[in-house]
């Protein structure tokens, strides 16, 4: 039996609305429904629809997110996303798209979460 597995490369072109938001990627995560979340150096947090090849963008700018620099994901138990950044934790409730964030201490600075 062989297998063939097929690889897409995906960056940034700043003129197309609908690429990688940073050529930096840190972080990669599936849900359970398959969509590939993907957590970049500054440009935040994505969604990739492997089946219709669309991103989804969350940032300072666009949603809750804490910062854009992105360490790393993790898909908690419940369906939501975790988030660890270099300002601290985020949570995305993927469904209802609602967020929390935990926020680094003043005394505690350049903190990056590398796990969770």
């Amino acid at each position: 039996m062989i297998t063939v597995v097929l690889f897409i490369m995906k960056k940034n072109i700043p003129e197309r609305q609908n690429s990688l938001a940073h050529n930096n990627v840190l972080a990669l995560a599936e849900d359970k429904q398959g969509i590939i979340w993907i957590g970049t150096l500054g440009g935040g947090v994505q969604s990739l629809n492997p089946k219709t090849g669309l991103f989804t963008t969350y940032n300072t700018t666009s949603a809750g997110l804490i910062s854009d620099y992105v360490s790393s994901l993790c898909m908690g138990k419940e369906g939501s996303l975790w988030i660890g950044t270099a300002q601290g934790l985020s949570e995305l409730d993927i469904e209802t798209k609602k967020w929390l964030i935990w926020k680094v201490l003043n005394l505690v600075r350049n903190i990056f979460l590398i796990r969770i």
